[in-house]
C-alpha cells in the first residue's frame, strides 16, 4: 500500500519550484507528517469515511509492520524481534485489530457517529495525502534518515526518488500550479482552474480525489463547502508564481489561490 507519485510538478521563472505529491502511507506517522509546517496538505479524514468502508479496509489490507524493533532506550532502533518472538508479535498485531474492528462494529450498531468508531481503527490503516510545497531539503533531510521510524523512511525515500528524477513544467507568470486538472480543463474553465483544482485536492478527505468528470461539481464544492465555509487549506494547493522568490504563506516564490482571499489569515 505504500506510494508516492507526483501529480503536479512546477518551477517559476523566479527558480522556485513547487511540487504536489498524492502518498499512501500507514496512519501511526501521521502526526510525525504534520510536524512539517512547510507542508499545504489535505489528508483522508476519519470523521469523513464511512465505518463500513474502513472495516472493510483494515480486514482485506491492515498496516502491519513489515519488522517489529526491539524495545530500548531513546526513538531509534537498530535490532528487530527475529523467529517466534517476531511471529508472536505479528499475531499480536492482528489479534488487536480483530479486537478494535469488534468494538468499532458495536459502535456503529449503537449508532455512534464514525468520528469516534473510526478511531479505534487508526492503527491499521492506510491514510492517503495530498501534499504541496516548495521547501523538501529538511523533509528528506529528516526522514530519509535510519534515525527516522522506518515507516516514515520507506515513503520518504520513495519521494525523494520521484522528486529525484521528475521534470518539473515551466510556469510563467499568469500561470498556474494546478494539481489534478487537465490542459484541456485548463483552457474551458480557465478563470475557474484553481477552484476546480482546490476541489480536487480536498475531496481526498473522502478518497474521492482526483481528476473526474464532474469539473463544475468539483468547482461548486471548493467555492461553496471550502472557500465559503472558510476551509482554507485546499485552496492552497493551487499557486501562480511571483516575480520575487520571496516567502508568501509557505511557499517561497508563490503566491496559494488562498491568499488572494480577503480575511484568509483569520483577520
Amino acid at each position: 500500500m505504500y506510494s508516492a507519485k507526483i501529480v503536479a510538478d512546477s518551477i517559476a521563472e523566479n527558480g522556485c519550484r513547487l511540487t504536489t505529491f498524492e502518498v499512501t502511507m500507514p496512519r501511526i506517522i501521521l502526526a510525525e507528517w504534520n510536524t512539517h509546517r512547510v507542508f499545504s496538505r489535505n489528508t483522508a479524514s476519519s470523521r469523513a469515511i464511512p465505518i463500513k468502508k474502513i472495516i472493510d479496509s483494515v480486514m482485506r489490507n491492515p498496516f502491519i509492520p513489515e519488522r517489529f524493533p526491539k524495545n530500548k532506550a531513546g526513538m531509534a532502533n537498530d535490532e528487530w524481534l527475529t523467529g517466534w518472538k517476531e511471529s508472536l508479535a505479528r499475531r499480536g498485531w492482528l489479534a488487536a485489530r480483530t479486537l478494535a474492528v469488534f468494538s468499532a462494529k458495536v459502535l456503529m450498531k449503537l449508532g455512534v457517529h464514525k468520528q469516534i468508531a473510526n478511531r479505534l481503527l487508526e492503527p491499521f490503516m492506510w491514510v492517503t495525502s495530498v501534499t504541496t510545497a516548495t521547501e523538501w531539503k529538511n523533509f528528506f533531510s529528516l526522514r530519509c534518515s535510519p534515525l527516522a521510524q522506518p515507516e516514515i523512511m520507506k515513503v520518504a525515500l520513495m519521494m525523494q526518488e520521484e522528486y529525484r528524477t521528475s521534470k518539473p513544467k515551466l510556469i510563467k507568470k499568469g500561470e498556474w500550479h494546478l494539481p489534478y486538472v487537465t490542459e484541456q480543463e485548463k483552457i474551458f474553465h480557465k478563470d475557474e482552474a484553481p477552484l476546480l483544482s482546490a476541489g480536487r485536492c480536498g475531496k481526498v478527505s473522502y478518497l474521492t480525489h482526483g481528476i473526474s468528470n464532474m469539473a463544475h461539481q468539483d468547482i461548486s464544492i471548493a467555492r461553496d463547502k471550502m472557500v465559503g465555509n472558510r476551509h482554507w487549506s485546499p485552496v492552497e494547493h493551487p499557486a501562480t508564481p511571483m516575480d520575487t522568490n520571496d516567502f508568501n504563506g509557505n511557499f517561497k516564490g508563490w503566491k496559494q489561490q488562498r491568499k488572494f482571499y480577503e480575511g484568509e489569515s483569520g483577520e
